[in-house]
Order: structure tokens, then C-alpha cells, then sequence
């Protein structure tokens, strides 16, 4: 089958929030119904009644030059190897194992020739031998049938340095985007041919659209050093930027909506584990106004949303507690909330498994609604951390995203003993796992050790498929030396409900409400928590913005020294009485974020809350009891002493806060 051009246009185209039993499910009138035809079905444009349509955007400090075409006009793979024409002059050239470069031939402006295919999956590059864009092609071999339609991937080109990756395994971590990448087209047929005709850059973090015809993705802008969010054609026409700040965006996500939810480090808040690193939090950008908008704040930084089927958001937290003196843990954990920001809370994650060290991460949905994870582990028996010398790797786990994360149902698709790294482990490891219409999974995966501490591993990941069951591994793409990676099928989805934005013109506070602290589900792990030790009162505090630390010098406040305060320092708001039936109801600034804990009659703290809390404008977020079911719909007692309008209970605290994004925590080397 002979294509016309390199890029064929296809025509498929807390214990509050973290323990509570929470009101979390969609309130069933905000769920508007989906405007979506099926997926497959021509015509599903995000421009359709009900969404925004999308603003022009464009593209800061570029040299035009790079984005002009290619040289290749067709491609075309058979028995005789790979077929190429060109429509300028060009070098041929074959890239080899060891990234080295052997000219395969030269051509004329109309010329073609047949490049023979040595290896089971080869990348060639062509340009006018003077410096000019580079264009990637190549072919893979694998089993007819195994590829139903085209995917899309990032080929990234090996590092020499183990502590670059080809990509980021968390986005607050390891900062070295290395910039040889590129996006590249896999067709059923074999075909490889190169999206965009820019490679010499980070790219990262594929997002297709709801009709298949446009491409999100994150990438260093031209002319700086950032990471910002662009959008162009899947038949690379058209590249528009979409962020511009000096902080690194990252995983756009096209919203129901038509707006774009994405990560963000701007404001430079530090994280509270290692607070010389800057975390993403997650944003909006509004297509129609170009308003972009914090939604969510994280103890630690929130990473990887996706929009789930019923239309809400689920996206991966860190949760960690580091002490002086006490408990430390470090665990990645699934939370969702409505795409407005509200009603935030950990669903899978939180009370499995060995609970103070697993990591959830490259979180997808699949076809049945089931989610896929990748499970590594936070330390590794070698003394390094996962995340860092594993690249967040490990076994693929499928779970149910509407279960109990104390009673979880989840499966592991893969050997559970790769999660583990030592010289034993010759497992492999996996990561970005995709669900297929047909049930089968998309995979990138590296054979081999797990990790080799002497030898500084560096991982080379190929893009793969197996069963829905783990079975049947199968290289699609895989080419020696070269990393394939975050690969994604090419085709139309159908889109989800639009859910409404209930914040926009809400007033700027929110409320937390819990209907019973004495309700644990039965559950006494946290404290024994009884009636008769009170007179119960809650310690509200502020969680203060860490701003970067002194870096030798006290008065120069920056990140990347890597010092390690005490988890959650805050301003203490005050203490405030539960009411006699055990409830509480506390009304605060929004996106103010908030730590408490629960203190008996004789001071003793029986509960610490160990992540932030934040609102919404407008949000009551309530909980049913601390360890309670959060699959409970709708069944909170609203006669509760403190849900009345000035019952026992409820406090007023507006007006007691900082403002969040002024703060910064005074950490000087003396301290």
C-alpha cells in the first residue's frame, strides 16, 4: 500500500480526605449527557454544542526553518525492503545500534530507492547533507494482525549519563529531559514515519483528541529552556503553543469540555518531602478565554490525569511523611475529583500492599472501565529508590477505580517480583500501559536485569502488546540501542459527559464537613477515638508555600539543595471545638491548603492528618467518618449538630488565613 506524503492524514480518524467515607460520587444533576457520537463515527469535533471552541494559539522564538517539511514524499514497505522518495535532494542514512551513522545512499529531487531492512526494527534518517531537517523513517517486523491501527510514540535516542532519562518517571524528579526525541507513526503495515519535523528537543506526555485529529503534547519551547504545551495535527501541520511561562508545564489532557487540564510548576511551590524540588499542581487552560487556572494543590505534586468515562478526573499524588523523628513513608496513590477541582480524594493505593512504599503511577482507563497502573516500588533492596534508579517501572496491576481503597480489587497482569530490584531480578520491567478496544494492552517494556547498581543501567525500553490477561508479549517496535516509549492508538474516542463547572461563579470559600469523627468503619489503626475522651477538639494549621530554600546564602532562596524539613510546617489557625455528636464543620478560603489534627480532652493528638486540603470556591466537601466506605452515595445526615447554620461545631475561619501563595517557610541553614 503506497502512502502520499510522510504524514498521511488517517481518516479514523481527611483523617478528613485521606481516610474518610466521602460524599465523592458526581451529584447526579451535574452530569450532563455526552454529545459524543460513537467512536469511529465522522464528525465528533470539540467545537460540537456544549463545548468551548479553541482559541488560535502561537509559537514564541522559532526558527521557521525547522518546521518546514520533509523530504520524503512516500513511503512504502514490502518484501524487498523499504521504498522512499524524495522531492529534494537527500543523504540516506541508516542509524545504528551504537547511535552511529552509515550513509546508504544519495538522492535527487524525484528519485526513490529500496532500503534493505536488517534488523527487526530500523530507523533511517534523511537530510540535504548540509545540516538541514532531519526525517526519521523506518519499519518494524512483527505478526500480521497483531496491529489493528496506527499508534503514536516517542523514539528517544540513548543517554550517556544513568541519571538522565529518556522520560520523566515523576514529573518532579530528574529534571534532565534529555532532547533527542522525537514523535514517531507506527502503521499496521510496518511503516514507521516521523509526526513532527522537529527532533532535536524533549518531547513528552501524548494526548490525542477526542476525534483523533489533533495531537497534545509537552515539549522544550524554541529559544528557552522550559517545558510548555503545544498542540499540532496528526499530520504534523499546524503546530500551535499553548503555555508560556517560566516553569515547566507538562501532561495536557483535553477535557469534555474542550478546555485542556494540565501540570503545572508555575508559582514555584516546593514539595514537603525534599524541599529544594519544585512540584506540579494541576491547571486549566479555558480554550475560548486563554485563562489558565489552578484546580488542585498537592502535598507533594500531582501527576498523570486522565479523564475517566463517567467524566471526572483521576490523577496520581504523592503521599509522604518524612519526620525527624517518627513514621517515615513515601507511596504514589490514585485520586479523583471532578474537573473543577472539587470533591478531591484518594480512591486505590492508600491501604495496600506494602503500604508505606508502593507506588501506583502511569495511570490509563481501559476500554471496560478498569484502571491500568504501573506498581514499583519506593525503595529498592540495593538502597537506591525506585523512581530514581528504576525509572518508575515495575509490574502492570488493573484495578477497579469505583472500589474501597481499603478493600481494593486489583490484579497484576505481570510477574508481581518485578516490582523488586537486585542482581536476581532478570524480570524486565514495564511502563505506560494503554488499553486496546479489543481488550489487549499497549505496553513499553525492557528485558533484562531490573537494575544493576554497578553498572549504571540504562533501560532500553521498546513498545509492545500483550493479552488483557498479561500474556503473549509482543515486540511491535523495538529497535536496539533506541528508547520507544508512551506509545498511544491512533483513533477517535468517544467523549465523556461534560460535567459543569460549578467554581467560576461561586464565592471564594469553601467547607469541609465531617458527619461523625467517632465512625471509623470499625477501624482503630489511627487512634481510639471515643466519645467519652473528650471534649474533642480540631487543630486546624496552614500549610505555608515552601518557596525554594537558602542556598548557601541565607538570603538567596532557591531550589535544588535538596534539605529536608519537617513534614507540613504551618501556621496554627487555632482549636476548635467538635460538636457533642461528633461532628465538625469548618468554612475556609479557597485553594488555601489546610493540615489538622484531632486532640482529646487531655491534649493528646489521636489524629494527624498527613496530606493538605483545599476547596474549591463554593465546595462543602463532606465525609460520612473517618475510615468509612467512600462508595456511600448521597447518604450524609444533614441534621447533623454541625451542618446547621450556627449549630455546635461549625466555625467561621475566613479571615484567619495568609495568603497561600505569599508564604514561605524561613527554613535558614541555622534552623
Amino acid at each position: 500500500m503506497r502512502r502520499s506524503g510522510l504524514w498521511p492524514v488517517f481518516g479514523l480518524a481527611t483523617v478528613l480526605l485521606a481516610s474518610c467515607g466521602g460524599n465523592t460520587s458526581v451529584p447526579e444533576q451535574q452530569v450532563l449527557p455526552a454529545v459524543a457520537t460513537p467512536a469511529g463515527q465522522e464528525g465528533v469535533l470539540l467545537s460540537d454544542e456544549g463545548r468551548r471552541l479553541p482559541v488560535v494559539g502561537k509559537v514564541d522564538g522559532i526558527d521557521q526553518s525547522q518546521l518546514e517539511p520533509g523530504v520524503v514524499t512516500s513511503i512504502q514497505k514490502d518484501a524487498e525492503g523499504l521504498s522512499v522518495e524524495v522531492d529534494r535532494d537527500a543523504v540516506v542514512r541508516r542509524i545504528e545500534a551504537d547511535l552511529s551513522r552509515s550513509t546508504i545512499t544519495q538522492l535527487a529531487a524525484g528519485q526513490s530507492a529500496t532500503l534493505a531492512l536488517d534488523a527487526r526494527t530500523e530507523y533511517f534518517e534523511l537530510d540535504n547533507g548540509e545540516g538541514g531537517n532531519k526525517v526519521t523513517m523506518g519499519a518494524s517486523e512483527f505478526p500480521d494482525g497483531v496491529l489493528d491501527q496506527p499508534i503514536l510514540f516517542i523514539k528517544s535516542n540513548p543517554v550517556d549519563n544513568p541519571n538522565r532519562t529518556p522520560f520523566m518517571a515523576f514529573r518532579n524528579l530528574g529534571r534532565n529531559f534529555f532532547a533527542d526525541q522525537t514523535i514517531m507513526r507506527l502503521d499496521p503495515d510496518g511503516t514507521l514515519t516521523q509526526v513532527l519535523t522537529i527532533s532535536d528537543r524533549p518531547m513528552q506526555d501524548l494526548e490525542l483528541s477526542y476525534d483523533g485529529k489533533k495531537l497534545l503534547l509537552a515539549m522544550r519551547e524554541f529559544g528557552g529552556s522550559d517545558m510548555e504545551l503545544f498542540e499540532v495535527n496528526i499530520d504534523g501541520t499546524n503546530l500551535t503553543q499553548l503555555t508560556f511561562n517560566d516553569y515547566d508545564d507538562g501532561e495536557p489532557t483535553y477535557l469534555p469540555s474542550g478546555d485542556i487540564l494540565f501540570t503545572s510548576e508555575r508559582y514555584g511551590i516546593g514539595d514537603f518531602y525534599d524541599a529544594g524540588t519544585q512540584v506540579p499542581h494541576m491547571h486549566i487552560l479555558d480554550r475560548f478565554t486563554g485563562e489558565e487556572r489552578q484546580i488542585h494543590i498537592s502535598s507533594n505534586g500531582a501527576f498523570n490525569p486522565i479523564v475517566s468515562h463517567t467524566g471526572e478526573i483521576l490523577f496520581i499524588s504523592w503521599d509522604t511523611r518524612i519526620n525527624i523523628a517518627g513514621p517515615r513513608y513515601n507511596r504514589f496513590v490514585v485520586w479523583k475529583m471532578l474537573p473543577d477541582g472539587r470533591f478531591a480524594f484518594p480512591v486505590f493505593g492508600s491501604h495496600i500492599v506494602r503500604d508505606s512504599i508502593d507506588c501506583f503511577v502511569d495511570l490509563s482507563e481501559t476500554y471496560d472501565h478498569q484502571m491500568l497502573l504501573t506498581h514499583t516500588n519506593f525503595n529498592l533492596p540495593t538502597g537506591g529508590r525506585a523512581h530514581h534508579e528504576n525509572y518508575g517501572a515495575g509490574a502492570i496491576v488493573k484495578a477497579d477505580p469505583a472500589g474501597n481503597p481499603d478493600f481494593p480489587s486489583y490484579s497484576y497482569l505481570t510477574e508481581k517480583g518485578m516490582v523488586d530490584a537486585g542482581d536476581w531480578n532478570t524480570y524486565g520491567r514495564y511502563k505506560f500501559p494503554v488499553g486496546l478496544p479489543d481488550g489487549r494492552i499497549l505496553v513499553s517494556y525492557a528485558p533484562g536485569a531490573v537494575w544493576n547498581e554497578s553498572e549504571g543501567d540504562q533501560p532500553d525500553f521498546g513498545i509492545y502488546i500483550m493479552d488483557e490477561d498479561g500474556s503473549n508479549l509482543t515486540a511491535i517496535c523495538d529497535a536496539e540501542g533506541i528508547t520507544e516509549f508512551g506509545a498511544i492508538p491512533l483513533m477517535p474516542r468517544t467523549i465523556p459527559p461534560v460535567i459543569p463547572d460549578e467554581t467560576k461563579n461561586a464565592e471564594d470559600w469553601g467547607e469541609f464537613a465531617c458527619e461523625n469523627i467517632f465512625d471509623r468503619g470499625g477501624d482503630q489503626r489511627q487512634g481510639n477515638v471515643l466519645p467519652e475522651d473528650g471534649p474533642w477538639t480540631l487543630r486546624v494549621k496552614q500549610v505555608r508555600r515552601v518557596d525554594g530554600l537558602p542556598n548557601g546564602d541565607p538570603g538567596d532562596f532557591s531550589f535544588g539543595n535538596h534539605n529536608f524539613p519537617l513534614m507540613g510546617e504551618s501556621n496554627l489557625i487555632g482549636e476548635y471545638p467538635v460538636a457533642p455528636d461528633g461532628s465538625f464543620r469548618i468554612r475556609i478560603p479557597a485553594n488555601t491548603p489546610i493540615t489538622w489534627e484531632l486532640v482529646d480532652g487531655t491534649g493528646r493528638v489521636a489524629v494527624r492528618e498527613r496530606m493538605f486540603n483545599s476547596v474549591q470556591p463554593g465546595e462543602v466537601h463532606t465525609c460520612a467518618g473517618c475510615h468509612g466506605r467512600i462508595d456511600i452515595q448521597n447518604n450524609i445526615d444533614l441534621g447533623r449538630q454541625a451542618f446547621k447554620p450556627t449549630g455546635p461545631g461549625f466555625h467561621d475561619l475566613r479571615g484567619l488565613f495568609e495568603d497561600f501563595y505569599g508564604t514561605v517557610i524561613d527554613n535558614t541553614p541555622e534552623e
